[in-house]
C-alpha cells in the first residue's frame, strides 16, 4: 500500500515528496465478483498460490479479491464450502490498478451433507418397515396371548396318609412373550390309606412364585384365578376309574415382568418317594421379542450392510471426502453385488435374530441384555454383507474432484 507522510517546517514551507512504505507495491489489481443482494460466502483460488483459499471483502453487492503482484494466473471463484465455479478456468494478465470485475457466474449445486443424503427413498422405506413391523407385533403379541381357564379349588384339602409316586423332578413351563392364563400339568399317582376313599379333588398348598432377586412376585390366588389380577394356583382332580390325579397349576399373569420365577408345591400329609416337595419353573420373556424380530432386523440388517459398504468404499480410495460419500454408497447399494448383499444380510440378521430371541426363554430379562443381543444382530449382517460388497467396491471407487 502507498504511504504519503507530510512534514512542515518552521520558516517557509517546504514539502518533502511521499514516501513509499518499506516493502509495499504499486502493482496492485482487484478482481471482483457482483452478486448483487445475494451474499453468498465466495473465495478466490488461484494458480499461484495452490488453489487454496483467498479471502475477499464484501463490499456493495460484490465480492473484492485484492492483490498486490502483476504477474498473469488462472482463477475460479467457489462458494464454501468447495462448490466451484462452472465453466473453464478464468485467466488475467493484470495491470497496476487494474479492477476487473465479473457477474452471472454459476456454481456446482449444493451437495446434500450425508445426513441429508440418508432421507428421501431410504428413510420412507424405513417407515414403512417400522410401521409395517410395529402391526406385527403387536399382531404376534395378541395372537400369542393365553386364555386357559383355572380349575376351581375344592374344599378338600387334606393329603393325610397319602402315598404319592409318579412325581416329575419339576415343572417347567414357558410364557415366550406371551402373557395372559396358562396350566401347566401333569400326572401322579396317589395310593390312600386304609379304608379311606379318594377325593375326586385335593387342593395343593403353592408357594408364591418369585424371581431370583426376589423382587417380582405372583402371590397364590385363594380362589384359583377365578378373580381379576395376577396369582397362582394348584389343584389334583382324579381321572375315572384309577388311582391317577391330573395335577395343574394354573398361572395368572396379564402384565407380569419378564424373568425366571420359581416356587413350590407342597403336599400337607402326603408322603413323596423322594424330597418333600414339587420345584415349579415359570419363564416370562420380554415383550419387545417379537418387535425385535418384525421391526429390528429390517433396519438394523440394511445398517450393517451400509457400515460394511462405507468401510470398503474408503479402503478402495483413501482421497474420498466426506462429501463424495452418499453418491458412492448409493451407487453401490443399487449395484448387482448391493442387492445381493441387502438380500443376504437380513437374512442372516433374521437367522441370528430368532437364534438369540426364539431360542432364549427369558430374552429381554434383564432389559440391558437387549443391546448386545441388538448389535450381534448387527454385526452378523455386517459380516454377512463383506463378500458381495467386496467384489462391487472394487472398480467403484469415486475419483476425487478436480480442483480445476
Amino acid at each position: 500500500m502507498v504511504s504519503l507522510r507530510y512534514y512542515y517546517l518552521l520558516g517557509n514551507n517546504m514539502l518533502i515528496t511521499g514516501m513509499l512504505a518499506s516493502g509495499a507495491s504499486i502493482h496492485m489489481f482487484t478482481i471482483k465478483l457482483i452478486t448483487g443482494r445475494a451474499k453468498p460466502d465466495i473465495v478466490l483460488r488461484t494458480s499461484v498460490n495452490g488453489w487454496r483459499d483467498q479471502p475477499g471483502q464484501y463490499r456493495d453487492g460484490a465480492w473484492e479479491f485484492t492483490f498486490d503482484q502483476d504477474q498473469p494466473m488462472d482463477f475460479k471463484f467457489v462458494a464454501t464450502p468447495d462448490r466451484w465455479m462452472l465453466g473453464n478456468d478464468l485467466h488475467i494478465d493484470p495491470s497496476p490498478g487494474q479492477v476487473q470485475e465479473y457477474q452471472g457466474i454459476q456454481f456446482q449445486p449444493a451437495r446434500k451433507t450425508f445426513i441429508k443424503s440418508l432421507t428421501g427413498p431410504v428413510l420412507i422405506t424405513w417407515i414403512i418397515v417400522l410401521l409395517a413391523g410395529t402391526g406385527l407385533g403387536f399382531a404376534f403379541l395378541l395372537g400369542a396371548r393365553q386364555n386357559q381357564r383355572c380349575p376351581a379349588i375344592p374344599k378338600a384339602t387334606s393329603w393325610r396318609g397319602a402315598q404319592l409316586s409318579g412325581l416329575p423332578s419339576t415343572l417347567q413351563s414357558s410364557f415366550g412373550y406371551a402373557r395372559g392364563t396358562q396350566i401347566i400339568e401333569s400326572t401322579i399317582t396317589v395310593t390312600p390309606r386304609q379304608a379311606h376313599p379318594l377325593p375326586t379333588r385335593i387342593a395343593v398348598t403353592v408357594e408364591p412364585l418369585v424371581t431370583a432377586s426376589g423382587v417380582q412376585v405372583i402371590t397364590p390366588s385363594p380362589t384359583g384365578g377365578q378373580t381379576a389380577g395376577g396369582g397362582v394356583s394348584a389343584v389334583a382332580y382324579k381321572l375315572p376309574s384309577s388311582q391317577t390325579y391330573q395335577l395343574a397349576v394354573c398361572i395368572k399373569a396379564p402384565d407380569v415382568t419378564a424373568g425366571a420365577y420359581s416356587s413350590r408345591l407342597l403336599f400337607p400329609g402326603a408322603k413323596l418317594a423322594s424330597g418333600t416337595s414339587l420345584p415349579v419353573t415359570v419363564t416370562f420373556q420380554s415383550w419387545l421379542a417379537p418387535f425385535a424380530l418384525w421391526v429390528g432386523v429390517p433396519l438394523l440388517g440394511p445398517l450393517g450392510l451400509v457400515y460394511t459398504t462405507l468401510v470398503l468404499i474408503r479402503r478402495a480410495n483413501h482421497n474420498l471426502r466426506l462429501e463424495q460419500l452418499p453418491q458412492q454408497l448409493r451407487a453401490e447399494l443399487l449395484s448387482v453385488n448391493g442387492l445381493l448383499a441387502l438380500i443376504t444380510s437380513v437374512g442372516v440378521a433374521y437367522a441370528t435374530g430368532v437364534a438369540q430371541v426364539s431360542q432364549n426363554p427369558t430374552w429381554g430379562s434383564p432389559w440391558t441384555a437387549v443391546l448386545p443381543s441388538l448389535g450381534t444382530i448387527v454385526a452378523a449382517a455386517a459380516t454377512a454383507a463383506t463378500v458381495p460388497m467386496s467384489l462391487s467396491s472394487k472398480g467403484n471407487a469415486a475419483q476425487p474432484a478436480d480442483p480445476g
